[in-house]
């Protein structure tokens, strides 16, 4: 959206005046895409992509289901500019925000530019008086020294969580973080050191949540983050563990270097109470026993106070889990949508643990990004999979294997020296292993993880990002970034036979790929409609249990037999 003209996406419902407005477009030559999609609900979803600068849109879809359209467009900041004939509906939109209407009578290119252009002024200028109103309440509410809320409105916050998770029968979660020996801080280096780190410690927690999450400083040393609706334990130990990892780089002020670390405590509602004061209670228990048995993260354990320590025992014994072979991977094939023919395979680890049984790894990785595992993990799985993937190559299979890669990976500046070795000790090419990262690995990570991320495609790998379209990444930040492939996340690939709006997601992902010459793969394949659409489409690679379910070592060495796989014969 950089640049002096806005960039512009026309929506209306007449096919007459589609095609004028795509002479005008044409004829003006103005940055737009135009489509007669008479769908609100397809519409908010693209808007709400913030590709757009101007929403161009009949005033009466505009105003359809309660005007949520112009509501989207006002949480991201898109200008609208209604188009139609009635004054009443233009009148409506406008107290909305949206700009000056346009007639359909006539319309040309000099028209759709003036009047873009007026109502980007115009929502620009409502920005700005919106941010001064920002900065008026950052007054009241607001600890002086990090900018983050007090403890007042955190819990006010709390409160009202609490009151929407109630009334929709959602959870939430609530974490206290503290500081460990932060008096050794300030009485070692003095207190202005001690403020700065201070400071430091709120500009990470914060850029490591959800927009939608909340963190606090409610103390001295002490931090409240609130993860408001649907959290399950595994996303707050996820979310937990993100923020301990924030910490990890060391905190430079003058001539000092400090490594703070931070013990976690965690309530949930409604397991855990049904008010901000019990849990904040609880939370506090669950901390005060992180910081007794140095455990540095405990969840509250129920009625009884007890912590509930299991997950921490679990992540203990992930290394010996590692050295005794308990690890073993799972490989997905994945087909080339042009020819059918096998592309590669997705590893997928699995932890068989001789007590508990099968262990997921959405269960055990989060664990080990928290507690120090992960870089010894994620240096096994890359040993398997290259050790398997060998041997596919020297039987003849021209095959790559996809690595899942922790965001944590990335901040480890020698990963690309231990692949390396890797690679030389399997005798594997670079080109055949693909890297996956998740969106939310890629949107986080700091400058550290991005040039980790270039060296390793310079070395010759592929980066892929990982369930694509379930975070924030635009494709103008992608162009940003050493990015080789896309995954299209299965949730749209699987309901695009009954959603017109994600199968347009689809089609539009796709095709934005292909422009900035990127291969992408459609994940959770299940049946041949699915597979025609997205042949049409013209994706490059599928995977899902149409084309088959993840295998052991054997029994993919069975299914790439000939005759192998080919399109129409069904799930293997």
């Amino acid at each position: 959206m950089a640049g002096a003209e806005p960039y512009l996406f026309i929506a209306v419902s007449d096919p007459e005046l589609t095609a004028e407005i795509k002479r005008a477009v044409g004829e003006g030559r103005l940055a737009a895409e135009v489509a007669p999609i008479p769908d609100p609900t397809l519409i908010r979803a693209l808007v709400n992509s913030g590709r757009y600068d101007v929403l161009v849109i009949d005033a009466a879809l505009a105003l359809a289901e309660d005007r949520a359209l112009l509501r989207v467009a006002e949480t991201v900041d898109t200008a609208v500019v209604p188009i139609g004939d009635d004054p009443e509906l233009l009148d409506a939109c406008r107290e909305m925000g949206a700009g000056e209407g346009l007639s359909p009578k006539g319309i040309d290119a000099r028209a759709l530019k003036l009047a873009a252009r007026a109502a980007r002024r115009l929502t620009q200028a409502e920005k700005r008086a919106r941010g001064a109103e920002d900065r008026l309440a950052r007054h009241i509410g607001f600890d002086d020294l990090t900018g983050l809320p007090n403890r007042a409105l955190f819990t006010d916050r709390l409160q009202q969580a609490i009151s929407y998770c109630q009334r929709e029968q959602q959870s939430l979660a609530v974490m206290l973080l503290d500081i460990n020996r932060f008096r050794d801080v300030n009485a070692g280096h003095g207190r202005p050191i001690g403020d700065r780190v201070l400071q430091e410690v709120g500009i990470r927690l914060r850029t490591k949540l959800r927009e939608s999450d909340s963190i606090g400083r409610i103390g001295a040393d002490r931090f409240a983050a609130l993860l408001p609706t649907g959290a399950t334990l595994h996303g707050a130990l996820n979310a937990a563990g993100k923020l301990v990892e924030s910490l990890r780089a060391p905190i430079v002020v003058g001539s000092s270097r400090l490594t703070p670390t931070m013990a976690v405590g965690i309530s949930l509602y409604p397991a855990h109470g049904d008010s901000p004061q019990l849990l904040l209670d609880r939370a506090t228990q669950a901390l005060a026993e992180a910081k007794a048995t140095r455990g540095g993260l405990v969840v509250y354990g129920g009625a009884d106070g007890g912590p509930d320590i299991g997950p921490l025992a679990l992540a203990g014994e992930l290394r010996q889990a590692i050295a005794q072979g308990e690890l073993f991977l799972s490989y997905q094939p994945k087909v080339q949508m042009a020819t059918g023919k096998p592309a590669g395979v997705e590893a997928l680890v699995r932890w068989r643990h001789p007590s508990r049984g099968l262990i997921m790894p959405d269960v055990f990785v989060p664990l080990a990004e928290r507690t120090g595992s992960i870089n010894p993990l994620t240096h096994h799985v890359l040993d398997l999979a290259l050790g398997h993937i060998a041997e596919l190559l020297r039987q003849g299979h021209d095959l790559h294997v996809s690595v899942n890669l922790s965001a944590v990976s990335l901040h480890d500046v020698d990963l690309p020296g231990r692949i390396g070795d890797l690679l030389r000790k399997w005798q594997v090419r670079p080109d055949h292993l693909v890297l996956e990262l998740t969106e939310t690995a890629i949107i986080n990570d700091t400058a550290r993880a991005v040039e980790v991320a270039r060296r390793l495609k310079a070395m010759g790998m592929t980066i892929a990002i990982d369930d694509f379209g379930t975070g924030h990444t635009s494709f103008a930040y992608v162009r940003s970034l050493p990015v080789g492939e896309i995954k299209i996340d299965k949730s749209f690939v699987q309901s695009m036979g009954g959603s017109a709006e994600d199968k347009t997601i689809v089609r539009l992902v796709v095709e934005m790929a292909q422009t900035l010459g990127l291969k992408v793969v459609a994940e959770g394949v299940e049946d041949l409609a699915t597979w025609d659409t997205l042949v049409d489409f013209g994706c490059t690679m599928a995977q899902g249990y149409y084309v088959s379910r993840p295998l052991d070592a054997e029994a993919l060495a069975e299914w790439l037999a000939p005759p192998g796989w080919s399109p129409g014969g069904g799930p293997a």
